[in-house]
């Protein structure tokens, strides 16, 4: 049996035996039955199949909802390759568009679900045989690359991560991230539709009276779960980025773990015991990995990506050996645990030449100034450091009595900082740093 194949047949049991999309909008849930997403995903890949070629490129800009789940399926079923592509701005929505040349482009518009044809008369693109899914980097340094997951890389990352998430019929799963990212469709959605759990779609602004068993949920988020509901949650992940101290200290006890991964990892490398957090911790390496450590991480493994889509090409991300450079710098621990020291590509110099590695030192701030919710040091070139902070009018006061650092704050309100995160609540550093002069004029210094 082909992994395509051993995968799909996971996905239609768990279907089949219970699974369910709880989908809640404007307060009012609405209810969708595995085999009702099921039928849908058949009516669809039913009508493509007069249109579309075998293992042409589906892109689809959908919100978490029954329809992305559809769709996903249908294209699998179909033998097409599933491109999930996040809310963007028009000129990088073209440009990630131009460079994967999908034959079918399905979004959401006016209130209803579109579809567009492109690319017409143009071949097929000759994309491996075991493609599934293409999906993209967060890009905090530079812009978003395409990467992409075969089924059997897929299939590892559920045998490597099912275990450690026992997900069940009985589970309730809270979505708090977009499935678009290889965080959320790969660790979350996938399992929990082989699972046949119940997944829970609704507002993050319910997250503090809601209920569940499992949750896979980066920092940002998983520091708004009270201690009720961590004596509650039965397994998950915290990931996506670096844990501060005192959020360690909060979920320290529970049965979440911490994870790391890249798009490129496909993308589990490691995961923590349940409950056991650290600053900056990312756990141990998956048993099935193969990892060196040598300033920054170099894994091999079966679960990661089959390379960088180019727009012209497949270009491989890995060496003649099969290694990934992750390029992240992690440092070994006396339990065999490791912790992130920061990005080999976040590094840089300021006018005097002096090197900056700012994302430790970021992490430190947070912890030390509670009131900071977003934090990044910059920039390149400047001719000192300055921190820029996301801070509410209610904290600014406190910052002001207690900021002694050697270099100066500014201050800009916690809405104005959505612009420069992703989805998954990372800094999209290179683009704050090229407007790093004008948004300082407009903050406040403290």
């Amino acid at each position: 049996m082909t992994a395509r194949a051993e995968l799909l047949q996971l996905l239609r049991a768990g279907l089949e035996s219970g699974y369910c999309l709880d989908w809640r909008v404007d307060g009012i849930s609405h209810g969708w039955p595995g085999t009702a997403l099921l039928a849908w995903s058949l009516r669809l890949r039913q009508r493509w199949r007069q249109q579309l070629p075998a293992r042409a490129r589906i892109a689809v800009i959908l919100p978490n909802s029954p329809a992305f789940l559809a769709h996903w399926l249908a294209a699998w079923q179909g033998n097409w390759v599933f491109c999930p592509l996040p809310e963007l701005t028009a000129p990088e929505q073209n440009r990630r568009l131009r460079l994967l040349a999908p034959q079918l482009l399905v979004y959401w518009e006016d209130g209803a679900i579109r579809e567009r044809w492109l690319n017409p008369g143009r071949p097929v693109v000759a994309d491996p045989e075991d493609l599934a899914s293409i999906y993209w980097s967060s890009a905090t340094v530079g812009q978003g690359s395409a990467y992409g997951l075969s089924y059997a890389a897929l299939l590892w990352q559920w045998q490597q991560h099912g275990p450690a998430l026992a997900l069940s019929r009985a589970s309730l799963v809270r979505n708090t991230l977009p499935w678009s990212h290889v965080f959320a469709g790969v660790l979350e959605l996938l399992p929990a539709v082989i699972a046949g759990a119940e997944l829970v779609l609704a507002p993050l602004a319910e997250l503090r009276q809601a209920s569940m068993t499992h949750l896979c949920t980066v920092p940002r988020i998983a520091a708004l779960l009270t201690p009720a509901q961590l004596g509650e949650i039965q397994g998950g992940i915290v990931g996506g980025a670096p844990v501060d101290a005192p959020l360690a200290a909060h979920l320290a006890g529970s049965r979440l773990r911490v994870g790391y991964g890249q798009t490129e990892a496909g993308p589990g490398v490691s995961l923590g015991a349940p409950g056991v957090f650290s600053e900056a911790g990312v756990g141990t390496l998956l048993p099935a990995l193969e990892g060196v450590v040598d300033g920054t991480l170099r894994y091999r493994a079966s679960g990661q990506s089959l390379g960088r889509w180019t727009g012209e090409a497949w270009e491989a991300v890995s060496d003649v050996g099969g290694w990934i450079d992750s390029g992240d710098c992690l440092i070994p621990l006396p339990t065999g645990d490791y912790r992130w020291q920061g990005r080999r590509d976040a590094a840089f110099k300021l006018a005097d030449g002096r090197g900056i590695q700012p994302e430790g030192e970021e992490l430190r701030l947070r912890a030390r100034y509670p009131g900071l919710a977003q934090l990044l040091l910059g920039a390149p070139g400047e001719r000192r450091l300055s921190a820029l902070g996301a801070v509410t009018d209610g904290d600014w006061a406190q910052l002001r009595r207690h900021w002694h650092e050697p270099y100066p704050l500014f201050a800009l309100p916690p809405e104005q900082w959505q612009a420069w995160q992703s989805g998954t609540g990372k800094v999209r550093r290179q683009a704050l740093y090229a407007q790093w002069q004008q948004i300082l004029a407009q903050a406040t210094r403290l």
